[in-house]
């Protein structure tokens, strides 16, 4: 069983389920989010881990120390999981590829960034 962290730099703000923003301006962010994952992806020189399985674990470090929702970064998640579609890391973010997604608080940066833990765990026969 593999463990792999990719750190991905917030290339912007993150994307929040509770901010009615424009819609222009939402894909925007996601775009942002999207790329940055891929590129952070290929720069880590993260391994493809194919059709998986594997389990994700986001940890969401911020720049300020204002409480948020956990459950609503979950679309800055999904943009960082496509972003690593696209960078060929996961071939599928499908539940029979992606078994497990956690979020979680971490801690304040300097910087705010998103942490994904990717495990892979043994295929089930």
């Amino acid at each position: 069983m593999s463990h792999h962290l990719l750190t991905i730099t917030a290339p912007a703000a993150f994307i929040r389920s509770n901010d009615h923003t424009h819609w222009r301006n939402r894909h925007t962010l996601t775009a942002s989010w999207r790329g940055a994952a891929a590129w952070a992806a290929k720069g880590q020189h993260l391994p493809k881990f194919g059709m998986g399985p594997v389990t994700i674990a986001a940890t969401v470090h911020r720049s300020d120390a204002r409480k948020f929702d956990l459950d609503g970064i979950a679309p800055t998640v999904k943009a960082c999981i496509d972003g690593l579609r696209d960078a060929g890391v996961l071939a599928e973010d499908h539940w029979g590829v992606i078994t497990e997604l956690t979020i979680r608080r971490g801690e304040q940066w300097a910087d705010a960034a998103l942490v994904l833990s990717i495990t892979e765990q043994e295929a089930v026969a």
